[in-house]
């Protein structure tokens, strides 16, 4: 039994060295010298992906928030639980223009990134 553990175990360790070996042939691809080029667009790539994803991420939570308070709203109204139709109503009010807000902020940061970013 010992042996046969010994003799799989060099079979196990033989095959598994010879799998990557295709790998290694494969061809490096040609890659253009000339056009590569790391500094000069660093900090358009900075303005218009993280700055841009930063602010969409913050509007998209914001919007979710805003959504979530309009629905609770909602209940309230529908439910009169938390201070009547009337508080429920403002709270609707108030989450309408906050989705309003957020939709303009949106389309205004788009607006910045298209024009500052070409």
């Amino acid at each position: 039994m010992k042996k046969l553990l010994v003799n799989s175990s060099a079979v196990l360790a033989a095959a598994m060295t010879a799998f990557p070996l295709p790998a290694f042939a494969q061809a490096f691809p040609d890659i253009p010298q000339d056009s590569v080029s790391v500094g000069d667009n660093v900090g358009q790539w900075l303005r218009d992906n993280i700055l841009y994803g930063i602010a969409n991420w913050l509007l998209v939570i914001a919007g979710a928030l805003a959504i979530i308070y309009l629905i609770w709203a909602g209940i309230q109204y529908i439910t009169g639980v938390g201070g009547g139709a009337d508080a429920a109503k403002k709270q609707i009010i108030n989450a309408v223009i906050g989705i309003i807000i957020i939709v303009l902020a949106y389309a205004i940061v788009t607006a910045v990134i298209s024009l500052v970013g070409g």
